[in-house]
């Protein structure tokens, strides 16, 4: 008997779920909220070092369900072998290179760190087409042509995220700002006051526009017959209203919690992905074995079905243990890790994790695939194609080239920049520099690199009028007015009282600007929140910065005048 083909009016009239309704209320469509919830109680629990932990620790440990999802699956594995079993080598070979090179040069193991701008790059749009996933799994009875279904919603969905990145005015611009202070690039200072509001305003009106052209598309398939989701439109709602209230300056959660900051924003978004990425992957496999004609042992269908409960909570234990593992902060302070060697591999193995992780989600989370209709009960599609579909195997070499080039390639890039535009101590660490400095050579050198951080800040200042940026300045002319102070010494000559003024002046007015503008205040670039109370008492001359402080306390009563 010939199947009927499905038609707009035969598209059911009720909300299908993933999980189910409460499940689905509690970890993905209400999850942004209470992920926004948690991290405030966190951060006030715990400050900021502490919820970066906790969601390092999490995201690590959603990555373990992707390697389970895809090694578990023979199929899969037998269509992709050679990219499933290449693929981790890349990325820790060269992560594993790069640690060699920093130990073997005498460089401090911090300094694998840079590779994490790859990563960085990477997220948003990790993050995003997650959501978009979602989105569609939600749209799936929605019998409108799928490319116009799909691009509605990917445009709606990209058109405000951008937005929102941009309005944050750090995630690009903490980039510029690493870039100069790492590089040496001066990217940030063809940057003006004009261009973030230029860009900003453009990509708003980009984003109200595509949301006009969204709702004429949901106008359309309504008067043609065809299913809206609202499960789907009240997910995007309430998912840009999260990040609109924890991304901008001047959104709610900033304006009520104290020291509050993009990253605590960006933490937010990262624990509601782990969080929805943890209930789609217990809904694939718990599909898996309720299916009899799934090719899977008798085991897995009976922990899946029978014993799920303590599946489950073994589930979500091992994950995290396995986060807790490769979390790159994790035990900082237990002597274990203090062999830059462990460092080195347990760095390695998380950055692999999370690349693979990125990389494997681009591929086996496509909605059209058979597999992935079938198990998150989206129902057939004419258009579904299976891994199975075709039976040819991959080729090592062809395999190998692909990913040297989409993995391999930008971590070389980054590691050549790195290591060949490197700037200075002087540059990168001035205060650390002036704090130790003796000779007249070497003050002079801490004072130059302390003028080419005032400089940063300012243009920072200009492109993002931010507390911490004038907390930065004041406490760099303090350091301006303590080199000044050394420098006479050590030149057998009178402090010039005026030159300290105007130093003691300009800091105790960035003090006040920043006062005036909203949180967080930082104390110089350790990002540790300070209070209100410190930055006024520092504003009225009070006190110093407590690194200038001990470099006064520290720095030698007398101070021989150099040969020359």
């Amino acid at each position: 008997m010939a199947s009927k083909t499905a038609s707009p009016n035969d598209s059911p009239v009720r909300q299908n779920w993933i999980l189910g309704p409460a499940q689905d209320w509690l970890l993905i469509i209400a999850a942004p909220l209470f992920g926004l919830l948690f991290v405030i109680v966190l951060f006030q629990q715990w400050g900021l070092r502490g919820v970066l932990l906790a969601v390092s620790i999490y995201n690590i440990a959603h990555h373990l369900p992707t390697f389970v999802r895809i090694y578990g699956d023979r199929r899969l594995v037998q269509r992709f072998r050679w990219s499933l079993l290449l693929g981790p080598l890349v990325p820790f070979s060269l992560a594993m290179g790069t640690v060699f090179f920093v130990i073997q040069s005498g460089r401090p193991i911090s300094f694998i760190y840079h590779l994490l701008i790859v990563l960085v790059l990477w997220a948003p749009w990790h993050l995003l087409m997650q959501h978009y996933g979602f989105v569609r799994i939600y749209d799936r009875q929605n019998q409108a042509p799928r490319r116009i279904a799909a691009r509605m919603d990917l445009w709606v969905c990209w058109a405000w995220f951008a937005y929102l990145l941009a309005a944050s005015l750090d995630w690009l611009p903490n980039i510029l700002y690493e870039a100069y202070y790492n590089q040496g690039l001066e990217i940030v200072f063809a940057l003006n006051e004009n261009v973030f509001p230029i860009l900003q305003g453009a990509l708003l009106g980009g984003a109200v526009a595509m949301t006009v052209v969204y709702i004429g598309y949901l106008l359309w398939c309504h008067r043609r017959g065809f299913f809206i989701s609202w499960a789907k439109l009240l997910l995007c709602a309430v998912t840009l209203f999260c990040l609109a209230a924890s991304f901008l300056p001047g959104g709610l959660v900033p304006r009520y919690v104290a020291g509050w900051s993009f990253a605590l924003g960006f933490a937010t978004l990262s624990f509601v992905h782990n969080t929805q990425y943890f209930a789609i992957v217990w809904k694939y496999n718990r599909s898996l074995a309720q299916k009899p004609e799934n090719v899977r042992s008798k085991t897995f269908r009976q922990a899946f079905t029978a014993f799920w409960p303590a599946v489950l909570a073994a589930y979500l234990v091992i994950s995290i243990l396995y986060g807790m593992v490769l979390a790159r902060n994790f035990h900082e302070n237990n002597s274990l890790l203090q062999n830059p060697w462990l460092v080195g591999l347990v760095f390695s193995l998380a950055f692999t994790s999370e690349m693979m992780h990125y990389f494997y989600d681009g591929f086996i989370w496509k909605v059209r695939h058979r597999e992935n209709r079938q198990h998150l009960d989206m129902g057939p599609s004419k258009q579904d194609a299976s891994w199975s579909d075709r039976q040819e195997g991959e080729r090592v070499f062809p395999v190998l080239g692909r990913l040297v080039l989409y993995l391999g390639l930008p971590m070389v890039v980054v590691m050549f920049g790195f290591w060949t535009n490197r700037q200075p101590d002087t540059v990168r660490m001035p205060e650390n520099v002036a704090r130790n400095a003796r000779s007249l050579e070497e003050l002079e050198k801490a004072d130059r690199g302390i003028a080419a951080a005032v400089k940063l800040e300012q243009q920072m200042a200009i492109v993002r009028p931010r507390s911490m940026h004038y907390v930065k300045l004041g406490d760099l002319y303090h350091w301006q007015t303590y080199l000044e102070f050394m420098r006479a010494r050590a030149e057998g000559r009178l402090v010039s009282q005026k030159r300290l003024g105007e130093l003691q002046k300009q800091a105790r007015q960035s003090y006040r600007r920043a006062l005036e503008l909203p949180p967080p205040l930082f104390r110089g670039g350790d990002q540790k929140v300070i209070d209100r109370r410190e930055i006024n008492d520092r504003a009225d001359g009070i006190k110093l910065p407590p690194d200038v402080q001990k470099a006064i306390d520290a720095a030698p009563m007398e101070t021989e005048r150099p040969r020359r």
